[in-house]
């Protein structure tokens, strides 16, 4: 693998936990119950695809 494959690798693994980051987002502001256990396991999901897309970013 060369380092530009491997740019192009995790450039497309940060894309897609973006999209999920995304996706859970939106999801979770038409959930209205916060105390539900699986509303919770996604929104902890979702903080942690949002905190590995700002530590790549903070990392540029």
């Amino acid at each position: 693998m060369t380092s530009q494959e491997a740019i192009n690798r995790i450039n497309a693994a940060i894309d897609s936990l973006r999209e999920v980051r995304d996706t859970l987002g939106a999801e979770l502001t038409s959930m209205p119950d916060m105390k539900d256990p699986e509303v919770q396991r996604l929104s902890i999901l979702h903080d942690r695809a949002a905190n590995a897309v700002a530590a790549y970013h903070k990392g540029q």
